[in-house]
């Protein structure tokens, strides 16, 4: 007597067909629930989600798609120092290099300014009404490159450097230009020192171009040199539009983890469909949909322009759709969604294929076991 679906010649996925679509089903109601849990939802950025642009001695913050043009400038309050590091690399645009280098022999010679050779280190000490500024510009090769430009903002290394904060531009150079600035029309007293390459000189204003990746690190400090709470502002040069703001780990010479994002969208509780799993990434945004209205050196947090936004790693009940879970807080579609789909008709269905194939298996088994005996008994 022949088993029905033990046949040798059967394909194997032809044999296991209803056991591996019970599978699939249940695998696919598994993705389509998370899938609609986490669907992104836009909300607007508010005071409340100021953790994203939090920056602290491991954690930074980075502007997304900010275009070409002046940023703003740190700025010292009366009589502070200030200290900008730049790389070795970094290309003086002004002074010109030979003017310093003359200028450099001579002060040497007069009373004897040296320095290592080390990166170029700006030094400025303003004097009673006087600061200083460093101004700070992206330029990049088009526009189009300009939209995809980044910005990134964070603490350096504190064994290194105090009370500091490193900025660096990616895919687009940068320009940062030096000065000291008084308040009245009284001669300048304070002084300002670029040591660079081996040489030292006094200068009023020095301009450099950064090129794409590289740092620039500005301290705050007090006369003295320690970072006993010297103060310092940030004077934005209107509202920075970005595309997205991204908060994450960073470490020197090491790539950014972004860890949470703000993604600008054109308006409030706007779905994300797009993806094959529910997130948030860059080319979802919008360009130049968020607007950067200040930045709290003191504090270390950005001051963001209230505007929709997909966010992710964030806040899920605010940031996601919760389809299943508010759908499941309804006890009559619980109950029929539950009680009667799923656990009376899905699960059931299911378990049977599995059961069936086994028992199945079984019971061929136990057909061969018994046509076996009889041969032997003959």
């Amino acid at each position: 007597m022949k088993v029905v679906g033990t046949d040798p010649t059967e394909a194997p996925w032809h044999k296991h067909r209803l056991k591996i679509l019970a599978a699939a089903t249940l695998a696919l109601l598994a993705w389509l629930a998370y899938y609609l849990e986490y669907l992104p939802i836009s909300r607007s950025f508010t005071p409340a989600d100021a953790a994203l642009t939090r920056i602290t001695d491991d954690e930074a913050v980075r502007l997304e798609g900010v275009a070409s043009g002046d940023l703003g400038s740190f700025r010292s309050v009366t009589a502070r120092r200030v200290r900008v590091t730049l790389p070795a690399t970094a290309v003086m645009s002004s002074p010109e290099l030979s003017a310093f280098q003359a200028k450099a022999a001579r002060e040497r010679d007069a009373v004897g300014i040296t320095c290592g050779d080390e990166a170029a280190v700006l030094d400025a000490r303003p004097a009673e009404n006087e600061n200083a500024t460093v101004q700070l510009a992206l330029d990049s090769a088009s526009p189009r490159k300009a939209q995809a430009s980044a910005l990134l903002i964070g603490k350096p290394d504190p064994n290194q450097y105090k009370n500091g904060i490193v900025v660096r531009a990616d895919q687009a150079k940068m320009t940062v230009s030096v000065a000291m600035n008084r308040n009245d029309a009284n001669p300048r007293m304070g002084t300002m020192t670029l040591c660079r390459s081996g040489r030292a000189a006094t200068l009023g204003r020095a301009e450099f171009e950064l090129a794409p990746g590289q740092p620039l690190v500005v301290e705050f400090l007090d006369p003295q040199g320690s970072a006993d709470l010297a103060p310092a502002v940030f004077d934005m040069q209107g509202r920075i539009p970005v595309t997205a703001i991204s908060g994450g780990r960073y470490e020197e010479d090491v790539p950014f983890e972004r860890e949470r994002i703000a993604c600008g969208t054109s308006k409030d509780g706007t779905k994300l469909w797009a993806r094959f799993m529910p997130d948030v990434g860059l080319s979802d945004c919008s360009p130049k949909s968020l607007f950067v209205t200040g930045i709290d050196i003191a504090n270390g947090k950005l001051s963001v322009a209230k505007r929709p936004a997909y966010f992710r790693s964030f806040d899920d009940k605010k940031d996601s759709a919760h389809y299943v879970s508010r759908t499941l807080s309804n006890p009559i579609l619980q109950q029929l969604l539950i009680g009667g789909l799923i656990s009376g008709m899905l699960i059931p269905w299911a378990l049977r294929q599995f059961r069936g194939e086994r028992n199945l298996r079984a019971t061929g088994s136990g057909g061969r076991r018994r046509k076996k005996a009889s041969r032997t008994s003959r």
